[in-house]
């Protein structure tokens, strides 16, 4: 039960993180998310 809650909760964290967008920067993009890292 922990495993696939550990599992979900990352890909939570992920989609949430994707949707808002993050910390954008100026010049090339980044390859990686911060979530990716």
């Amino acid at each position: 039960m922990t495993n696939n809650l550990d599992a979900l909760l990352t890909a939570l964290y992920v989609k949430i993180d994707d949707e808002i967008g993050g910390t954008r920067w100026l010049g090339r993009p980044p390859q990686l998310t911060d979530s990716e890292l």
